[in-house]
């Protein structure tokens, strides 16, 4: 029989064990010690000048289809001989003209203090630099940008390295030293991460809200030889699935703000919330990945224009790349899949110097159906159309363009940009190396609030162009777990020291659930979520606690 000492004893321990236990759980997020990543938002320039902003036509309009088809071709090289291409690759910072293609970023933390910043996430490329404050309007700079400054950084580490990057035509330059600092992104923090500080950009390059760019391609791929911040997680972090995903927005015609939702980053998980069906996977292509040359390339098994088949024969490799807006492929297959589009024209020479690009009558639609893995993925006229040459034209211009006149053995035959990857959701794995596509959710694509990580006040176009100090848990430093662990593998670089992760994530977490982050809740089209938490253990046993001293 239990005694009145026995029975408080026993009750209260049934409120503490309630307190312990009964922790509030977002449905669908199981946090453990072993589950760890991080998501963050991705937000979009909806006023960039860009063509699927509807605010380019004319001359305005073939000025960005010149630059954008330089960017590739000088950012894969097709330009070189196969027999110096890896050569270049390294020599050369190959991020090419992301100018008024400034179109989905994400926040960042560079130095201490830290500062936020916003950079372009490109898997095409693997090098990461930002503009720093020697960068003045007269040196291709604007005054809303927001800047680094490595003087207010206790641990930035200058480099006697200068680099001074061609690209395109040969008319746009990024110029500036190597430097290293401390870098956080997505909950994880990495010292001594080596950067391009930027001072001079010639040309269009990037536009603000952004201050830089950050390639997500293999070291390999890197001109300074230097480990990416992904990579140095592959290599030190404990994740809960070696792997980075995206899940991008299709931008609306009738949102009016600058910078608004683009969709989620996630690093070091796989959110099964973002995606419907199963992932189908497709190892990397041999001589690419982390033991050649370092794009996400891989293997296309067919393709459909109009649900007619076009053979590929040996062009079939695919680079996936989000830092680029279009669709490249191939002279000879391309003359093949338009030969099935009535009307279809090629672009004039005498407008884009060379052109690759094809109009097609507006009132004329095609889909492309390309095949990874044995599952079709299909692009409807909405995504292949760029808009109409001008207000008066009756001719469209197709975002399907020619990428290479000739194959080479070296290099990847296609470059899947946003035109595709808009449409999926993709995932990057290092273990094993593969990329992954999966449907959309029906439900549409998650984003999250573009808010301060620190404050919770809105981002808005000034306050996006001011300096931003921020902690480190604008980048989920808060509920880090610092670290050690061995430097094997890692590279600095250009004499500058090896790169290593101090702290991770201790936990799963999604900046749509962690309120201390200031980013409030997730939603699916830009409406609230219904997140679900509950309190079982706590519900039950208060209400025992409180009755058993009654009835004994």
């Amino acid at each position: 029989m239990f005694t009145q000492p026995h029975v408080l004893i026993l009750s209260w321990g049934l409120v503490w064990a309630s307190l312990v236990y009964g922790q509030p759980t977002t449905s669908g997020l199981a946090e453990t010690h072993e589950s760890r990543g991080m998501q963050v938002p991705i937000m979009t320039n909806k006023q960039a000048l860009h063509p699927r902003n509807g605010n380019l036509h004319g001359d305005a309009l073939f000025e960005w289809m010149h630059h954008e088809r330089n960017k590739l071709h000088r950012k894969y090289n097709k330009t070189s001989s196969s027999s110096n291409t890896q050569l270049e690759a390294r020599q050369l910072v190959g991020v090419g003209n992301y100018g008024d293609d400034s179109f989905y970023f994400m926040p960042i933390g560079v130095g201490t203090p830290s500062k936020t910043l916003n950079v372009l996430m490109d898997t095409g490329s693997s090098d990461f630099w930002l503009v720093d404050k020697d960068c003045t309007e007269s040196s291709g700079c604007s005054s809303s940008m927001t800047l680094f400054d490595a003087a207010s950084s206790s641990t930035f580490q200058n480099s006697s390295r200068q680099f001074l990057t061609p690209y395109g035509d040969g008319s746009n330059t990024v110029s500036g030293n190597l430097g290293a600092d401390v870098v956080s992104m997505a909950g994880y923090q990495v010292d001594n991460l080596t950067f391009g500080s930027v001072s001079e950009l010639r040309g269009s390059t990037i536009q603000a809200p952004a201050s830089g760019l950050m390639g997500m391609g293999f070291e390999s791929l890197s001109s300074s030889g230097s480990t990416p911040f992904w990579e140095v997680i592959a290599l030190q972090g404990r994740v809960k699935d070696p792997v980075f995903s995206f899940q991008l927005t299709s931008a609306s015609s009738s949102e009016e703000s600058k910078v608004i939702p683009g969709g989620v980053f996630s690093l070091g998980v796989l959110d099964d919330r973002q995606y419907t069906g199963e992932i189908t996977w497709v190892d990397l292509t041999s001589g690419y990945g982390s033991n050649g040359i370092g794009y996400w390339a891989i293997t296309m098994d067919r393709l459909r224009v109009n649900g007619n088949q076009i053979a590929l024969g040996s062009s079939n490799v695919v680079a996936v790349d989000t830092g680029t807006t279009l669709l490249g492929g191939p002279s000879k297959i391309l003359q093949e899949i338009y030969n099935q589009i009535p009307g279809v024209e090629a672009a004039p020479s005498s407008l884009l110097g060379g052109s690759g690009y094809y109009l097609y009558p507006c009132t004329q639609t095609f889909t492309l159906t390309l095949n990874f893995g044995g599952k079709d993925f299909k692009l409807d006229n909405e995504n292949l159309n760029l808009g109409r040459v001008s207000d008066t034209s009756e001719m469209c211009v197709s975002s399907l363009f020619v990428a290479s006149d000739t194959d080479s053995n070296s290099m990847p035959s296609w470059i899947l940009g946003d035109t595709f990857l808009r449409t999926v959701f993709s995932a990057y794995s290092w273990n094993p190396q593969r990329v992954g596509f999966a449907s959309l959710p029906s439900s549409g694509v998650s984003t999250l609030p573009i808010t301060s990580l620190t404050s919770g006040e809105s981002f808005s176009e000034s306050s996006t162009s001011a300096a931003s100090e921020a902690s480190s848990s604008a980048v989920g430093q808060t509920t880090s777990k610092t670290i050690n662990t061995s430097q094997t593998g890692l590279l600095g670089g250009s004499g500058l020291p090896t790169p290593s992760l101090v702290s991770e994530p201790s936990s799963f977490q999604s900046l749509a659930s962690l309120s201390n982050y200031g980013l409030g809740s997730g939603s699916k089209s830009g409406s609230a979520p219904t997140v679900s938490v509950v309190y079982p253990v706590m519900y039950i046993a208060t209400l025992i606690a409180f009755i058993l001293p009654l009835i004994l």
